[in-house]
This record gives structure tokens, C-alpha cells and sequence, in this order.
């Protein structure tokens, strides 16, 4: 795995989320080390891909939220062929293990709600053994302290976060770093807690 994304977290725990290419704009021009492209549509993917990368930044691509493809393993293929990502976001465990395959980092995106779903959260992440966890939403420092508690990945947290004192509490309750389409907490320097 690439210890390049946990040495960047370590020194920016903020990553920018983005779904157009004015939000790929000002991340660019952020202090984020690290970019999650949530929603770009594959005629604009590869080119925002290639700014992020020439800006020096760690690109992270959500497959499953590409418009006008599916979230496949041959999907995956695909746009890593044409876009050679750092790593990946899914909810899928067939995602993952391709990601795998590519030697891609895998971060698994899982939704915890109520009580039932740490459990079944849990479970999946022990079963799929991504690289990392981001939980969502992100205002949740509990659920991460439960997850925390029963597996040993990294998590980073995200959904909801636009406020400093968000982020240093999902630290605080073990996540190494949070994403955030806030373009006020994206825009500050970097949170020190």
C-alpha cells in the first residue's frame, strides 16, 4: 500500500471531496494533500485526474458514483487504465478486491445509522479488508469509536463535517483524517488539535 497517503494525512488530516470541476479547481489551490473526486462524469474524469496529479496531489476516485458507469470490476479496470488513480472509494466488496488486484489504495465507504449497522459495518470491514474505512456521515465520532473498537484499519471519517471542532473530534475518536466538500474548512490552513 502506498505509505504516501498516511504520511499526507499525517500532515493534513483534511481531504477534499469534490463533485465538479469547480470544486477540483479549489481543492487544487487547497493545502489538502489528498482529493476524493465524488461525482464527475467520465467525460470530464480523466482530465480533472490529470490536474489533481500535476497539482501534486493524491487522487481518490468514488467508482460506484462515476454517471454512466457501473461499478464493476471491469469498470474499475477501465478507468484505472485511463486514469491511474491513487486508490479508490466504494461500498462494494467486488470493488475492493479488484482495487486490490491493481494495487490500488481501497477505501470502503460504509453508511452507520443505528446500532445494528456498527455490527454489520464491523463485519463487512473484517470480511473485505480494505485498506482504509471512511464512515459516514462524519458528525458520528461514537460510531467511529465503536468500529475503532472491533477492527484494526484505518478510518477517516466524512458526511456532514464543515467545522474545525468536527474535525478534531473524528480524530480524536481515532480517525486519521476526514473529507469535506466545505469550501470553508477546505479553504483554512491546515487543523491543528
Amino acid at each position: 500500500m502506498n505509505n504516501n497517503f498516511f504520511e499526507a494525512l499525517k500532515r493534513n488530516p483534511i481531504i477534499a471531496s469534490v463533485r465538479t470541476e469547480e470544486e477540483v479547481d479549489r481543492a487544487i489551490k487547497s493545502k489538502a494533500e489528498a482529493v476524493f473526486i465524488i461525482h464527475i462524469d467520465m467525460n470530464h474524469l480523466i482530465e480533472q485526474v490529470r490536474k489533481i496529479k500535476k497539482a501534486g496531489k493524491l487522487v481518490f476516485i468514488h467508482v460506484d458514483l462515476i454517471p454512466g458507469f457501473s461499478s464493476s470490476p471491469l469498470a474499475l479496470e477501465y478507468i484505472y487504465k485511463l486514469t491511474k488513480p491513487d486508490g479508490i472509494l466504494t461500498t462494494k466488496k467486488s470493488i475492493i478486491n479488484k482495487a486490490k488486484s491493481l494495487n490500488l489504495i481501497s477505501i470502503l465507504r460504509v453508511f452507520v445509522i443505528d446500532s445494528p449497522t456498527i455490527s454489520s459495518c464491523s463485519k463487512l470491514i473484517k470480511e473485505v479488508k480494505p485498506d482504509v474505512v471512511e464512515i459516514l456521515p462524519g458528525i458520528a465520532p461514537k460510531a467511529i469509536r465503536k468500529i475503532k473498537e472491533k477492527v484494526n484499519i484505518p478510518i477517516i471519517s466524512g458526511g456532514l463535517i464543515e467545522y474545525k471542532e468536527e474535525v478534531i473530534d473524528c480524530i480524536k475518536s481515532g480517525a486519521i483524517a476526514v473529507s469535506s466538500s466545505s469550501d470553508k474548512l477546505i479553504k483554512k490552513n491546515k487543523v491543528r488539535y
